[in-house]
């Protein structure tokens, strides 16, 4: 019986895990953004502490391993997740704020109120907005300015964080953030 490679079963799992495929060519065990996607979650605190460590890594698996974290988020909610993207936010280059500006799409969609609550409170616990919040206005500016009827597009974006808005009985400071958040979609800064 042949022995297996144990960077091809952490690949495999990878794989079964996180319901994605991956190409293995891309993915190199011995980078540090490619041993975190593999030890996650083991190792959650690290990746947040070694950000600098792993953004200069394979830029496969920097993706992968955002990708990985905002599915992470989307399903438990868990502010460790949140804490490790501010990290990644606070050092993002160009070669990744595509995957921030597709992050916070999601999480403006599949965990409205938890996330848009977080946004809220660092607003008004810090007195400035969270380094997430610009890559949320990018994504909701990019999806009004993409969309065929733009101005449809902008009337359903509202009608959804009020629906939203009152479904998870937001404060009046969070009904006050989302009125902030309303002031700064803007389509132009796409042109």
């Amino acid at each position: 019986m042949k022995k297996f490679n144990s960077h091809f079963l952490i690949i495999l799992s990878i794989i079964f895990l996180s319901g994605k495929l991956i190409a293995i060519d891309n993915f190199d065990i011995s980078d540090p953004a490619c041993k975190y996607v593999v030890m996650y979650p083991k190792n959650i605190d690290s990746i947040r502490v070694n950000v600098l460590e792993w953004c200069k890594g394979n830029d496969y698996c920097i993706q992968n391993l955002i990708d990985t974290l905002t599915d992470i988020y989307l399903n438990k909610s868990d502010t460790k997740i949140l804490s490790c993207l501010t990290a990644v936010c606070n050092v993002a280059d160009v070669k990744i704020q595509d995957n921030l500006i597709d992050a916070n799409g999601m999480f403006f969609y599949g965990n409205f109120g938890n996330y848009i609550k977080y946004l809220s409170w660092y607003r008004s616990y810090y007195n400035e907005d969270h380094c997430l919040f610009r890559y949320l206005i990018d994504a909701l500016s990019l999806e009004i300015k993409t969309s065929a009827k733009p101005k449809k597009a902008q009337q359903d974006l509202e009608f959804y964080m009020e629906k939203n808005s009152k479904l998870f009985k937001f404060t009046k400071r969070e009904f006050e953030f989302l009125n902030y958040l309303k002031s700064k979609i803007d389509p132009s800064i796409w042109d």
